[in-house]
């Protein structure tokens, strides 16, 4: 429940940031990196197994800023950053689901705003906005799938 909470918070952050700025608050993603790893260490104890799940579920957040530096920036550094936050707290099938979620709810705005005409193909869409609306999304679905 707290981590949710905590992850919830960063994510609200760096979507208001985003949406404003354009840009992800270095400060709150370090912040939530490190209190997501000290909050799973203290629930679960330092082991090697928790020390896999914490790498494996910053894996996509990794790939992600493959992808950036290999294309210039077309995906922003700071969104790669935000996913291997996201991935300390969820692990690696849940980060990874959430990327999907975004990445389509982004991909649909987009495409809305290109049938609409209120962008074009250059439009850059900031991205963490549609990751907090995927989480709260994937919050639901584990409830409702219980």
């Amino acid at each position: 429940m707290i981590v949710n909470l905590l992850l919830t918070a960063v994510l609200a952050i760096c979507a208001l940031c985003d949406i404003k700025r354009r840009q992800l608050p270095l400060t709150v993603l370090l912040a939530g990196l490190l209190t997501g790893a000290g909050v799973m260490i203290m629930q679960t104890g330092l082991q090697p197994a928790l020390l896999a799940r914490l790498f494996l579920g910053a894996l996509p957040g990794a790939v992600l800023l493959s992808v950036s530096l290999g294309t210039g920036g077309a995906v922003g550094l700071g969104d790669a950053a935000l996913f291997m936050v996201s991935g300390v707290y969820l692990g690696f099938w849940e980060n990874l689901f959430l990327l999907l979620m975004s990445l389509l709810l982004a991909g649909l705005w987009g495409t809305g705003m290109l049938v609409t005409k209120m962008g074009g193909r250059k439009t850059t869409l900031p991205l963490a906005p549609f990751v907090l609306v995927s989480f709260a999304a994937l919050e639901v679905l584990k409830v409702v799938c219980r």
